[in-house]
């Protein structure tokens, strides 16, 4: 063979093999595990971005009470699953864009009222038939 190698012999880039295959250099620090956060969509009008909404319990220091504090991340949604009031799990990644440093990664529960907000009002409930409109009873 014209690289100096025979076919017995194992290629000059095989030597590392065992590095790629899972034994790491023991000087490399492992691999942290990216950030998971579980949010709820606000937003679908951009192309593959989501907005999502992360709410948290955060105590105040001084008095102890509990504060609610939200903040909006944009997400990646590469196959346009999610839409708005879906409850979905963010995981973090490289910047893909100016904004956006989360992908999702699955629709945990998808919105009960479609192109509505969470905990927006599904609709109004219709008086019952006979009743009328004071809602009482109908007297014949």
């Amino acid at each position: 063979m014209s690289d100096g190698t025979t076919s017995g012999e194992a290629p000059s880039g095989a030597a590392n093999a065992s590095e790629s295959a899972g034994v790491s250099d023991p000087t490399s620090e492992p691999r942290k595990k990216a950030k998971t956060l579980l949010g709820v969509v606000i937003s679908d009008k951009m192309q593959k971005t989501r907005t999502v909404t992360v709410m948290r319990l955060e105590r105040h220091p001084r008095y102890g009470k509990y504060l609610r504090r939200r903040t909006n991340y944009k997400a990646r949604d590469e196959n346009d699953v999610s839409h708005e009031g879906d409850t979905v799990r963010l995981v973090e990644s490289r910047p893909l864009s100016k904004t956006v440093r989360w992908r999702l990664v699955e629709v945990v529960e998808k919105a009960r009222m479609p192109g509505g907000r969470a905990g927006a009002v599904a609709e109004e409930v219709a008086p019952a038939e006979g009743a009328d409109s004071a809602g009482g009873e109908v007297t014949s």
